[in-house]
């Protein structure tokens, strides 16, 4: 931001007579002075997440805005990734893009971008969770509660969902997320309240979920949970084999005891 003052400066000849004053200006200068307010650095466009094949290149890039000059870095896991046989790194006076030359598995995770000038910087931490949903038990007709914590940048937005459906506070749900706790509370337990529940944790420099199962006991009752898959991936004569395996978990639940019977089945398919 560039703010201009001018100043002008007049000097007078003064001719006094009998009734009256005249005032003429003889010459002019003029001044001009520049204030300069700087701005910090900030993010305007945030990288999104993407998902890559094994052995592809993958591209991060981030748009940003601030007075110059301005430091631009990529880091992943507090390491900061520069431009080499691995990395590709450019940046201008607005924009930077990371560039994955080949993928390999161990690039997968979170990454993080930070730009700063002389005034401050602009650095958004992904969310991650420091306590994960755990296994859960509950008395038929009483509450159950499930809770997390949670880490990163804020404005971090909470989703909760119950085998792939989405909950919303209502009567029997109540959610809640106060000083980094992400918090589900079920009341009235009954036995379609059993099943996965997960928690999302987002903000703008990623998302994050992590599950949990809630068992109801006191019910005399026979309860289906969905599929789990299962997946693997191997390499046989230069050709990729992928492995899915489907579990089908059956659970019986007795009033005096817990009891758990399992039968799965193969499903397996094929990429090359």
């Amino acid at each position: 931001m560039l703010v201009s003052f001018v100043l002008t400066s007049c000097s007078f000849y003064v001719k006094l007579d009998a009734s009256s004053v005249a005032l003429r200006p003889v010459s002019e200068i003029v001044n001009s002075y520049y204030v300069v307010i700087p701005e910090p650095a900030s993010i305007s466009e945030h990288a999104k997440s993407i998902s890559v094949t094994q052995g592809d290149p993958a591209r991060l890039e981030c748009t940003f805005s601030g007075t110059k000059p301005l430091k631009a870095r990529w880091l992943k896991a507090g390491r900061e990734l520069t431009s080499g046989q691995k990395y590709k790194v450019q940046s201008t006076d607005t924009k930077s893009v990371l560039k994955i030359i080949k993928t390999e598995k161990s690039d997968g995770g979170e990454y993080t971008f930070e730009v700063s000038n002389d005034v401050g910087h602009n650095q958004i931490i992904p969310p991650s969770f420091t306590r994960k949903l755990k296994q859960t038990e509950g008395i038929k007709g009483s509450f159950a509660h499930l809770e997390c914590l949670v880490s990163g940048s804020l404005p971090i937005t909470i989703q909760w969902y119950k085998d792939e459906h989405e909950i919303q506070t209502d009567e029997k749900h109540k959610c809640t997320f106060f000083e980094n706790v992400a918090f589900l509370e079920i009341s009235d337990l009954e036995s379609k309240d059993i099943g996965n529940y997960t928690c999302i944790a987002k903000n703008k420099a990623g998302t994050v979920q992590c599950s949990g199962i809630l068992f109801v006991k006191g019910l005399d009752t026979v309860y289906l949970l969905p599929f789990i898959r299962l997946s693997c991936l191997v390499e046989v004569y230069g050709h990729n084999l992928s492995f899915h395996l489907n579990l089908k978990i059956k659970l019986n639940i007795t009033k005096k005891s817990q009891e758990l019977n399992f039968s799965c089945y193969f499903r397996p398919s094929f990429n090359c």
